[in-house]
C-alpha cells in the first residue's frame, strides 16, 4: 500500500505542475501577430522617396513629404516647385508637406543620403525575413476568391497581380510582409468604385503592411482607379496610373511616376457607430441597417457595410469631406451625432480620428381598436436562401442569394428588413418593380451578400415586414443554410438545412397568429476526421480558468497524500 501511494504521488505532482504551467501560459496576453515590423528609419518621414526621378501629371494630391536623392531637384517634374527662403526645402500646391532634394541647402543633402540608406536597409530587411507563412499563394494571381491574408510573411518567386480585391484581416498592431521576386501589378478599372483594392479589415493599418518588390521587369504598377494600402519597398520603379489612390509610402530605388493620384501616408480614421432604440415594439438590430460612406457620391473602400455597435465600423480614409448615410426605414427615425452634422457630413484631415453615431428610434404605431366585422388580413412573408457553393475544398468566397416574397398575397408588405447573422451587408439587387419599397403580391425581392468562409458555417437570414394597413401587423421569416469547408479532409457531402418559417400577430386586443414551413431539407453526413487535440498551431487564448484550477487541485491532493504518508511513517 505504501509503495503504491509513493508511486502515485510523483506522477500526480508532475501532472499538476504541467497543468499550472499551461494555465500560466494561457494567462499571458497575446502580442501582435505576424513578424516584427520593418524599420524604415528616416525613410519613414516621406510619403514618396526615390533615387532618380519623381514625376506627375494631372491633379495629383500628396499628403506628406517628398524626397529625391542622389538626383537633384531637376529630376522632379510636374510639381511647379517653389523654393523656401531657407533653400532647405521647396513646396508645391500639389503637396501638403515639404519637398527635399540632394542639391538643396545644408543639412538636406546629408539627410537625404541617410534617408536613402534607410530605404535600402529596409528593403534588405524585408526581403531577407525567413520562415514565410505561405509561398506562391494562388500562383501570384490574387483576387476576391483568394483567402484573406492573416498576419505573416508571404512569398512569391513570380509576378503578383491583383485582379479585383484582396483582404488583409488582423488587428491594429499586426504585421504583414509580402516578398515578391517579380513585378507587382493591380488591374485597371473605370472608377474608384469598381477599381482593384487592398482591403484592410479588423483594424489592420496600412503602416504595418510592407510590400518588398524586386521586379522582374518594370517593378510596381498600380492600375487606373485602384486603391492600395501599405509601404512599397521597390528595387525598381513605382508607377501609379490615372486616378489610383495610395495609402502608405512609395519608396523606390529608381523612380516614382504619378498621374492624377491621391496619396497619403497618414490617412484619417473614421468610426461609424450604429445605435437602435426599440422602445414601443421595434425589433431591429444594428446589423439590420446598411450604412454608406461616400466621397463625391462614390462609396469608399468597405462601403456599404452593415451597422455595428460600439466601437463601430472603422474606415481608413484620405483627408476630405465625406457623407455618411443608410438605407431608409419608415419604422425608424434617423439622427446623427458625434463628429457628423445633422445630414451626416464629416470633414477629415490627415491623421484625424473622428466618430459618427447614427441613432434609429422606433416609431410606435397606435393599435387600432378592433370592433367586429371582417378580421384584419394576416400578412405572411417568406424567405429562402441559397449559396453559389454548398461546399468548399478550402477557405473561399461564398455568395449568398436570398429571395423574399409576399406569401399571403392579399396586400402589400412594408418596412422590410433582411439581415444575416453571419454575413453583411445584405443588399437588395432586384424585385421592387414599382420602386415603392413595398413587397406587392407577386413580387419576389432578391438580395445578395458575400462572405469569406474558412470553416464550416451555418447562418440564418431573418426577414421581417408589416402589413400595409392601419393594423401594422408584424410578420417574420427565417431561412438556415450550412456551407461545409473541407480544409484538406476527405470528401464531404454538404449539410443543408433550408427551413423557412413565418409568424405574425396583431397588437391587442385581437391577436391572430400562424406558423408556416415553406421548405425543409436535411442531408445527414458522417465525416471521418483526425482526432481533435484541442490545440491550434498558435495558442493565443484558452480555457485557463479550467486548466489552472485543475493543476492546483492535483497539486493540493498530492501534498495531502505526502502528509498522510509521513504520518503513517
Amino acid at each position: 500500500m505504501k509503495k503504491n501511494l509513493k508511486n502515485s504521488i510523483m506522477p500526480m505532482l508532475l501532472v499538476g505542475f504541467m497543468l499550472m504551467a499551461m494555465g500560466f501560459n494561457l494567462l499571458i496576453p497575446a502580442s501582435a501577430a505576424g513578424p516584427a515590423s520593418v524599420n524604415l528609419g528616416t525613410a519613414g518621414n516621406f510619403s514618396i522617396l526615390a533615387k532618380t526621378a519623381v514625376t506627375t501629371t494631372g491633379a495629383t494630391s500628396i499628403i506628406g513629404n517628398v524626397g529625391i536623392s542622389p538626383a537633384a531637384a531637376s529630376g522632379m517634374t510636374g510639381f511647379s516647385l517653389v523654393m523656401d527662403a531657407s533653400n532647405i526645402f521647396s513646396t508645391s500646391a500639389q503637396v501638403t508637406g515639404n519637398i527635399y532634394a540632394s542639391n538643396y541647402a545644408l543639412p538636406t543633402p546629408s539627410n537625404m543620403t541617410t534617408a536613402v540608406s534607410a530605404m535600402e536597409a529596409a528593403y534588405t530587411d524585408a526581403a531577407g525575413r525567413p520562415g514565410p507563412t505561405a509561398t506562391e499563394v494562388d500562383a501570384g494571381l490574387l483576387s476576391s476568391t483568394t483567402p484573406a491574408f492573416t498576419p505573416g510573411i508571404y512569398k512569391w518567386s513570380s509576378d503578383v497581380t491583383v485582379t479585383d480585391h484582396i483582404t488583409l484581416s488582423g488587428g491594429a498592431n499586426d504585421v504583414w510582409i509580402f516578398q515578391i521576386a517579380g513585378d507587382l501589378n493591380s488591374a485597371s478599372a473605370g472608377s474608384i468604385a469598381t477599381g482593384t483594392k487592398i482591403l484592410l479589415t479588423g483594424g489592420a493599418k496600412a503602416e504595418n503592411v510592407f510590400w518588398q518588390v524586386a521586379g522582374s521587369s518594370t517593378g510596381v504598377t498600380l492600375g487606373t482607379y485602384s486603391t492600395f494600402n501599405g509601404t512599397i519597398l521597390s528595387l525598381k520603379q513605382i508607377v501609379m496610373q490615372t486616378g489610383a489612390v495610395f495609402h502608405g509610402k512609395a519608396l523606390s530605388q529608381t523612380q516614382v511616376t504619378l498621374d492624377a493620384n491621391t496619396i497619403s501616408s497618414t490617412p484619417a480614421t473614421l468610426h461609424i457607430i450604429k445605435t437602435v432604440v426599440n422602445t414601443g415594439g421595434g425589433s431591429a438590430i444594428p446589423a439590420s441597417f446598411n450604412l454608406y460612406v461616400k466621397n463625391s457620391n462614390v462609396n469608399v473602400i468597405g462601403s456599404p457595410a452593415v451597422g455595428t455597435s460600439t466601437p463601430g465600423t472603422l474606415y481608413s480614409l484620405s483627408a476630405g469631406t465625406y457623407v455618411v448615410s443608410e438605407d431608409a426605414n419608415s419604422s425608424y427615425t434617423e439622427s446623427f451625432s458625434g463628429d457628423c452634422d445633422s445630414s451626416g457630413n464629416v470633414t477629415l484631415t490627415s491623421s484625424s480620428d473622428k466618430t459618427c453615431t447614427i441613432t434609429n428610434t422606433y416609431i410606435p404605431t397606435p393599435a387600432p381598436v378592433y370592433s367586429g366585422g371582417p378580421s384584419p388580413v394576416l400578412p405572411i412573408i417568406g424567405v429562402s436562401k441559397t449559396a453559389n457553393h454548398l461546399s468548399l475544398a478550402s477557405t473561399g468566397l461564398i455568395t449568398y442569394t436570398y429571395s423574399v416574397w409576399n406569401v399571403g398575397g392579399q396586400q402589400a408588405l412594408t418596412s422590410i428588413l433582411v439581415s444575416d447573422d453571419k454575413c453583411g451587408p445584405v443588399t437588395l439587387v432586384s424585385g421592387d418593380l414599382n420602386k415603392n419599397w413595398k413587397i406587392e403580391p407577386g413580387e419576389i425581392w432578391k438580395y445578395t451578400c458575400d462572405a469569406t468562409l474558412s470553416k464550416t458555417t451555418t447562418n440564418t437570414v431573418t426577414a421581417t415586414a408589416k402589413s400595409d394597413d392601419p393594423y401594422q401587423q408584424t410578420t417574420s421569416a427565417t431561412a438556415v443554410l450550412t456551407v461545409v469547408v473541407n480544409n484538406g479532409t476527405s470528401s464531404i457531402t454538404p449539410v443543408v438545412i433550408a427551413t423557412t418559417t413565418a409568424t405574425t400577430s396583431t397588437t391587442p386586443p385581437k391577436v391572430v397568429s400562424t406558423t408556416i414551413t415553406v421548405a425543409t431539407t436535411t442531408v445527414l453526413t458522417f465525416v471521418p476526421s483526425l482526432p481533435n487535440t484541442g490545440f491550434t498551431e498558435t495558442v493565443k487564448s484558452g480555457p485557463w480558468n479550467i486548466v489552472f484550477p485543475a493543476g492546483l487541485a492535483l497539486l493540493g491532493l498530492g501534498f495531502v497524500m505526502v502528509i498522510i504518508k509521513k504520518r503513517k511513517v
